[in-house]
């Protein structure tokens, strides 16, 4: 295969996606990234990648919270013209508030999009493309891939191998029969 550190003799196994802390910061409802897989990782006018859909990424997490806060409900005054003195009145005030907590993602590629990504991985180029229809921001993302050594056993060295223990068991055999 060649490039990302992958050898010609390795395949891949699996990969996935991790985001730590993703988190929609302007929108309190529910919102959605979609996260692709790149042939190219280049944005070129003339030629875009070809991209393939590995996940929707959905934002549901978020939760109305109510809580207690001072808040001026008036004022009280007394005096006049230069001599005005105001003292703010203050009171508890029940309010709610939106709340929508970061959240780690995790994804791993189903073995059809690893057939994709090996595809695009071919010629050494490969992306990931994040396509929010919101304001996303995270603290950090890792693309692994996992992949074994291709066996080097080959066929006639099987059968050999093979040959050669049935041989075995027939001689053992024939010693205990005597």
């Amino acid at each position: 295969m060649g490039g990302w550190g992958i050898s010609a003799d390795e395949y891949i196994v699996s990969a996935c996606l991790d985001i730590t802390a993703l988190n929609n910061w302007l929108e309190p409802e529910a919102d959605y990234m979609n996260i692709y897989l790149l042939n190219n990782p280049y944005s070129n006018p003339t030629h875009w990648p070809t991209k393939s859909l590995l996940t929707t990424f959905m934002d549901q997490n978020s939760y109305t919270e109510t809580y207690q806060d001072w808040e001026i409900v008036g004022q009280t005054c007394t005096g006049s013209g230069h001599h005005r003195h105001c003292i703010p009145r203050y009171c508890w005030v029940t309010k709610t508030r939106t709340v929508n907590p970061a959240e780690d993602f995790h994804y791993d590629l189903t073995s059809a999009q690893i057939a994709v990504l090996t595809g695009y991985l071919s010629d050494g180029k490969f992306g990931l493309g994040f396509d929010p229809n919101c304001h996303y921001d995270d603290t950090g993302m890792t693309f692994t891939i996992v992949t074994n050594k291709i066996s080097k056993v080959s066929e006639p060295a099987t059968m050999l191998l093979l040959g050669i223990g049935l041989i075995g068991l027939a001689g053992v055999r024939r010693k205990f029969k005597k």
